[in-house]
């Protein structure tokens, strides 16, 4: 922890104001506030609670257990072998409320508050075996009246940065807009192929992923093809606008991450096992990202167990087995709050929770067999 230098600092939150060290504020870019020093800092995602049990941020908690502050509200998609029907999980730490939202399973979820998110749900007509997709609100209160897309097919991705601008990406190569009261038809994008995973940073800077296809919104769509790249998730960061998407090597045999920062793209191997592992969960923080692959049920050299890794400088392998399975989606606020969807080593749909420490298994639902996408209200 930095300290000012000649000045009695008050306790609690908000009693001191000034300008914290961070050269990519300073509009020269010369990094001239390098010189200045932090005051002590409370209330913000990882940090310890300010006076009162307090957070600076209204989307975080103070955790009672350890006085830190973390997220106040996550969504979770889910679904039942049972009952056929999709579900998100609400909430936060190990109390979480489960909401039906519809027929078959959550393909993504998203949202830009806690009274407005976006969960996307996929299923095949049971007369005619046709993919459909339709698209539920989370107001704040209820689950609003879910939206049928007019097309079949299904819709495997959604991203948005506002309540009035949001994208959802179909398995035929192509993503309705929606702005703000209604979907519209699908715009063309990359025909014919089969969109998984999306993300931004801004209304103007967007990206949609078709296997090692790379289609990049700027006000208008283009479309690159990557040798050494297949997508299966992404993720990014917003503040800065890097893009850092979770995959594979073109075979699919090994995880890798490729790293977007403005127009330099580069891709980084995270192994060599040919273990059919591919990264579907990804959390990047301001110094850091997290990475985790799925693992996979086959024969030869193929494994079932996840593997976990860490980026600060470079990237490293977390030895040990974290319990976790059949890995749907990661999030987090901070190095001290990271939540992942998937089951336990018993297979039962598990949220787990890191808390700078350790992976816990935090709350596991009985009304549902599987856990997917992740989006949670907080610093990303």
């Amino acid at each position: 922890m930095r300290t000012w230098l000649g000045l009695v600092v008050l306790a609690g939150c908000g009693n001191v104001t000034a300008m914290t060290t961070d050269a990519s504020r300073d509009g020269n870019g010369s990094g001239q506030q390098d010189a200045m020093v932090d005051a002590p800092s409370c209330g913000a995602a990882g940090e310890a609670c300010c006076a009162s049990n307090a957070c600076n941020d209204p989307s975080l908690t103070c955790t009672a257990s350890d006085q830190t502050c973390r997220a106040s509200q996550l969504f979770i998609g889910a679904s039942s072998s049972s009952t056929g029907m999709a579900y998100v999980a609400r909430g936060a730490g190990s109390s979480f409320t489960v909401d039906a939202i519809g027929t078959g399973s959550v393909a993504s979820i998203w949202g830009t508050a806690a009274n407005d998110v976006w969960a996307i749900g996929i299923y095949n007509d049971p007369s005619t075996n046709a993919q459909k997709s339709y698209a539920s609100h989370w107001n704040g209160t209820i689950w609003e009246t879910a939206l049928p897309f007019p097309a079949d097919g299904f819709v495997n991705a959604v991203w948005g940065s506002a309540p009035n601008d949001y994208w959802a990406f179909t398995n035929g190569g192509g993503a309705y807009h929606w702005t703000g009261s209604t979907w519209g038809t699908a715009t063309p994008i990359d025909s014919g192929k089969v969109f998984t995973a999306s993300w931004g940073s801004s209304s103007t800077n967007l990206w949609a992923f078709a296997s090692n296809r790379m289609s990049h919104y700027d006000g208008a769509w283009t479309t690159s093809t990557r040798s050494d790249f297949t997508a299966s998730r992404l993720s990014g960061v917003r503040a800065t606008g890097d893009l850092w998407a979770g995959g594979s090597d073109p075979a699919g045999s090994n995880p890798a991450v490729l790293h977007a920062l403005g127009n330099t793209i580069t891709v980084e191997p995270l192994g060599t096992s040919n273990d059919c592992q591919q990264v579907v969960g990804i959390w990047p923080g301001q110094n850091e990202v997290w990475a985790l692959s799925s693992g996979l049920i086959m024969s030869g050299n193929c494994t079932t167990t996840p593997r976990l890794f860490h980026r600060t400088s470079s990237w490293t392998e977390v030895t040990g087995d974290t319990g976790m399975r059949n890995i749907g989606g990661m999030w987090g606020t901070s190095s001290k709050d990271i939540y992942v969807s998937g089951k336990n080593l018993a297979g039962v749909a598990t949220v787990f929770h890191y808390d700078g420490a350790a992976w816990t298994g935090v709350f596991a639902p009985t009304t549902v067999t599987n856990l997917g996408p992740i989006w949670g209200v907080g610093v990303n």
